[in-house]
């Protein structure tokens, strides 16, 4: 009966479910429990329920985050039992991801788009959910928001509709997370996106984190053009800044962005080209050094800034 139907419905809602429920079906008029339903009313309003539940668990469950999300210091991947096995699987269907050493297995029929959720309040679940997570389960594995490219990605042929509908979001995590990385600790990360005494809005760090990217992705593609002497064809580049386009061929890349990644990642593996740029900004230096006072001080060149990770 529809009344058994909605009695093991509301028996596996989540507590909070039932709670809400509760409160605004009085048990003196309507006599809500987890066994019993005796309203339309109530079945149209544990429906709805079920349904927030569903679309929205983070608002309704209680969440979990690991000590090693708190700190930061490795990628963890809670799992409760996989609904089904690896050999179960199809293995033209057969997905597997490594997340530090843990084997992820899957269907890739039985993927869920991912979740319509907001990290913005309070900016620490952007971190915290960066490493460990259970917004996302896949076969009874919590899948770390880090990891999310790594299914969603056009190339993977998941959900083939879903990265273009949170890439944007899920860049911007990106930069948050890994701006916690590199500064080291929660403190030093407020202190650095704080106005007054005051945690400056998910929003207002994303912005000031662009502004940063951009500003620095316009200094190394500077370098790069300057080391290069605008001929990003040369042989010395190893190739590195050109790239296939499917209507005209090999192209060389054009934006400030692609040519400073590209520059900083041959700075990096290129120990001749890194030996030569060092040595290009050491004359640069020298040159550029004030004449000696009257009282004998020289006043040097400041410091070249530290490249970004812009990876």
């Amino acid at each position: 009966t529809s009344q058994q139907h909605s009695a093991i419905a509301i028996s596996s809602l989540p507590t909070p479910v039932l709670l809400l429920v509760t409160r605004l079906h009085q048990p003196s008029r309507i006599g809500v429990t987890t066994t019993n339903v005796s309203s339309a009313s109530s079945v149209r309003a544990l429906r709805f329920f079920a349904h927030v539940a569903a679309f929205h668990p983070r608002s309704l469950e209680p969440h979990v985050v690991s000590e090693n999300a708190r700190t930061g210091t490795t990628t963890n991947v809670p799992v409760d039992h996989p609904d089904y096995t690896r050999e179960s699987v199809d293995p033209k269907h057969l997905h597997v991801l490594d997340i530090d050493g843990r084997e992820i297995f899957f269907d890739r029929r039985k993927v869920p788009p991912p979740p319509c959720i907001s990290l913005a309040d309070p900016v620490e679940q952007v971190w915290q959910e960066w490493e460990c997570s259970r917004i996302l389960k896949i076969n009874g594995f919590g899948i770390p928001v880090s990891a999310w490219a790594k299914i969603y990605q056009k190339k993977y042929g998941i959900q083939s509709k879903a990265w273009g509908r949170i890439r944007n979001q899920w860049g911007k995590w990106a930069f948050i997370a890994k701006e916690r990385e590199r500064l080291g600790s929660d403190d030093t990360f407020w202190e650095k996106f704080s106005e007054n005494g005051t945690h400056l809005k998910y929003e207002k760090i994303s912005n000031l984190l662009q502004k940063e990217r951009e500003q620095s992705a316009e200094k190394h593609a500077a370098d790069a053009t300057k080391f290069f002497g605008g001929d990003f064809q040369r042989e010395d580049t190893s190739g590195v800044f050109m790239y296939r386009n499917s209507k005209k061929g090999v192209s060389v890349m054009k934006t400030k962005s692609d040519i400073a990644r590209k520059w900083l990642q041959l700075l990096e593996w290129d120990v001749d080209v890194a030996a030569r740029w060092a040595a290009m900004q050491a004359a640069a230096e020298n040159e550029h050094e004030e004449p000696e006072t009257h009282t004998g001080m020289q006043v040097s060149a400041p410091e070249p800034d530290v490249p970004m990770d812009l990876s």
